[in-house]
């Protein structure tokens, strides 16, 4: 609890001082024209493809697609990211980390192999803040997930994400704040996550059957 408020009253500290020195409108209108002189759609594919599988904050190109693209180019070009460096994640974990990586790393964060079926692994994992998207992938794959499943629950649960970020990232880059009808979709897609959860659950029972 101590180190959380610590954090809290740093990003406190960081937000009042850009605000002081800098002012976020000049800030923002700086970045809306960084990122839209840089926005070819191959590159920012690549990017996040090979990126994000290595390290790089799926928050960060949601931001970045959302400001430079309008939302019908920019969440196509994310799920094509995403589904890259999903890919080359799953493709590191099976083949290149240890056998018992996975079973080591997630009992650390209180995930069970045994007790969990593979669906609501990867569910829990992709919507629990409390590992890297890249860690997740490769984790997961390490773990046994089927290829099926793990890129399923990916894309359903970033799918919702990245629309909840690209509407916040293009609302702030627009028009500086965000409206109600914006407000409106960002609730109705985190029931659609809770949805999500519960479809898969009634087609991935919980159960060490589905772990391949």
């Amino acid at each position: 609890m101590k180190a959380f408020l610590v954090k809290l009253l740093l990003l406190s500290a960081v937000i009042a001082a850009v605000q002081y020195f800098v002012g976020f409108g000049a800030l923002f209108e700086y970045l809306k024209n960084l990122v839209r002189s840089n926005s070819s759609p191959e590159v920012f594919v690549l990017v996040m493809g090979i990126g994000c599988a290595a390290g790089l904050p799926l928050s960060f190109c949601y931001l970045f697609a959302g400001a430079a693209y309008p939302f019908w180019t920019a969440w196509p070009l994310c799920l094509c990211g995403l589904f890259t460096s999903a890919s080359l994640g799953y493709l590191a974990g099976v083949f290149l980390a240890p056998k018992n990586l996975a079973e080591r790393m997630f009992s650390k964060f209180g995930f069970s192999l045994r007790e969990r079926g593979m669906m609501n692994l990867n569910f829990i994992v992709r919507v629990a803040p409390v590992m890297p998207y890249s860690a997740q992938n490769i984790l997961l794959g390490a773990a046994g997930s089927g290829y099926g499943v793990y890129m399923l629950v990916n894309m359903l649960v970033q799918a919702a994400i990245s629309v909840v970020m690209l509407l916040l990232s293009g609302a702030i880059f627009a028009q500086g704040s965000i409206d109600l009808k914006r407000g409106a979709i960002i609730a109705a897609l985190i029931i659609v996550i809770a949805i999500e959860h519960w479809i898969l659950r009634k087609i991935y029972p919980r159960s060490s059957k589905n772990a391949k």
